[in-house]
Parts: C-alpha cells; structure tokens; sequence
C-alpha cells in the first residue's frame, strides 16, 4: 500500500509540474582576455562553424585516446607553434597528458553543453567560443573530464575554416572571470 501510495504522490507532482527541475547550466563568464564583439551565433554561422568545431574535436578526441598530439597537429599543423600552458595557448599536448594513465577508450564532446557559440567573424578570420563538456570513457568503464571553455581561432584557407590557434581557459583565469 505505501508503494502505492508514493507512486501516487509522485505522479500528481510530475502532471502538477512540481517534479525535480535540473535548470538550465549557467552561462559561463567570458574567458580573461576574450576578444572583443563576440555575439551569439547566428543560424547561418552556425551551419558554417559547427562542422568545423565537431572536426577539430574529433581529431583532438583521437588524440587523447592514441595519446598522441601529433594525430591532431597533423590536421592542425598551426597548433604546434606558439604552445604556453600555462596559458592554455595550443595546450592540447598538455590535456593529452592529464589523461595519461587513466586508459581512456573512448570519449564524447557536447560542444554547446553550457552556452551556445559566441562568435566573431572579420573577413578571413573567425573566433568561436565554445562552453562544452569534455567526458572521457576509461577501461575500467568510469569517466574522466568535465567543463570545457575554448576559443578556436579559425583562418579561411582555400575555401575551407582551419582552426589556427586554440586558448582554453584555465582554472585560475575561470576563477578570475566570476569576479
């Protein structure tokens, strides 16, 4: 009968709309030092970017899982130069190397888990800034990762976007930005 009876309660709660709400994530602050006329993606640009962005998470993902950057700087050739970790300026060898030893097999990247694309686009160039979620899969079958913010740097090269300079936002400088 309690059975019952909670399983009552708990359907009047759902159809009263009064179940648990997660809410929306928060919107993240923008990173230290982003630059300036960063505005929503429009559909149009959207349409443009988003392969662009899924490509370059692709590559970075076959990198952490090979732990091998040179899987992505093969297709991103640019990334290889001007590297300040600290920073998070083209640190993609350092991320790899966090998730050395933890066997990663697999791994799922939601771009626009946080926020939607913010972008600036001036002739040639483009800055996206992504606010994703960045899960990796370990044998073991646990997860690793988490929060994502990034700014790719994109330059038209023979018709096509290449990401030419990537600056994710480190700890300190997410911090700095919430105050």
């Amino acid at each position: 009968m309690r059975w019952l009876m909670a399983g009552a309660v708990c359907l009047t709660l759902f159809l009263a709309g009064c179940g648990v709400h997660t809410g929306a994530n928060p919107v993240p602050p923008l990173p230290v030092g982003a630059p300036a006329g960063l505005q929503a993606i429009t559909p149009e640009q959207f349409v443009q970017f988003h392969p662009v962005v899924n490509r370059y998470f692709y590559y970075r993902k076959q990198a952490v899982i090979a732990q091998d950057v040179a899987i992505l700087h093969r297709e991103y050739p640019d990334l290889k130069q001007g590297t300040d970790v600290r920073a998070g300026i083209n640190a993609e060898s350092d991320t790899i190397a966090q998730y050395k030893g933890l066997a990663v097999i697999d791994g799922n990247v939601e771009p626009e888990h946080y926020a939607r694309f913010l972008v600036r686009e001036d002739g040639n160039n483009a800055v996206l800034l992504v606010n994703g979620l960045e899960m990796y899969l370990r044998k073991d079958f646990g997860e690793s990762g988490g929060q994502l913010q990034l700014l790719l740097f994109l330059e038209y090269r023979s018709g096509v976007w290449t990401v030419v300079k990537t600056d994710e936002t480190t700890l300190a400088e997410y911090h700095q930005g919430l105050h």
